[in-house]
Parts: C-alpha cells; structure tokens; sequence
C-alpha cells in the first residue's frame, strides 16, 4: 500500500506523525505538570485551613499568658492578694469591707485599667476558696455586695 503513495505524501505523513508524537508527549507532560500544581495548591489550602483553628487558639492562649504575666508583675495586686491571704473565710467579708476604701478600691480600680488595656470583659482576685477579693466592676459602695467578698461557685 505504500509502495503506491508518492514519495512527498510518505514523507508528509511521517512529519505528521512526528509533529503528533511530539504534541502528545507535550500535552502529557503540560497535564501531569497541572495536576501536581493544583493538587499542591488543594494540599497547601486544606493544610492552612486545617491548622488555622490551632493556630489561633495558640496566639490567644499565648496573649492570655502575656496577659496574665503582666497582671501578677503588678505591685498593688499582689500586696492586696497577699494581704487577705491568711485571713479567716470566715470573716474574709468583713475584713474587705472595713478595708474598702483604702484597698479594695484602689485595686479595682488597677484591675479596671488592666481591663482597658486587655482583651478582657473583666477581671477578679479570689482567695484559694473562691472569695472575690478585688473586682475591675466595682466602682462605688453600693456595687460592694454584688462584687466584692462573694463566693465563687
């Protein structure tokens, strides 16, 4: 069947199967290349995705630690937290309120700015049992037995 085509129609048909062959290697290659590229873009965007959460609650845990680190660095709340520490539960409530004015105020009014300065809605100081000794939501004496000397249940 060859033998009866002509010579330039031989060889127009090699360079024909030549160019395809090469097209088709070309294509093969482009097509693989493409799908390791979005596969790798699929990848990286589920990792990213997947790790975001984690990552976010590291940062806020790692500014709540920053938060807390400069909170007990405080000169004014660790004394008024020392200063009820080896008091009677029992007569913790009336020992914060015969010292309202000269300490539980000013410490309120320190954990209020630390409050400003934070992420935070508000802040207290307990005793180990839970007794709310200075509270950043206390502002004047009528506020004393919502926030202060209550017991943390």
């Amino acid at each position: 069947m060859l033998n009866k085509i002509g010579l330039r129609w031989r060889i127009s048909i090699i360079i024909t199967l030549f160019i395809m062959i090469i097209l088709s290697i070309v294509s093969y290659t482009t097509y693989n290349y493409t799908i390791h590229m979005v596969q790798g873009e699929i990848n990286d965007k589920i990792r990213i995705t997947k790790e975001a959460p984690k990552n976010s609650l590291n940062m806020t845990l790692n500014n709540l630690k920053t938060e807390v680190e400069n909170f007990t660095l405080n000169d004014k709340v660790k004394t008024h937290a020392m200063f009820f520490a080896y008091t009677d539960e029992e007569n913790l409530a009336e020992e914060l309120s015969s010292n309202t004015s000269y300490k539980v105020e000013p410490v309120s009014q320190e954990l209020q700015a630390h409050v400003n300065a934070s992420s935070a809605d508000y802040t207290y100081i307990t005793s180990t049992q839970g007794t709310v000794l200075a509270d950043s939501r206390y502002v004047e004496n009528k506020d004393f037995d919502k926030y202060i000397g209550v017991k943390l249940t």
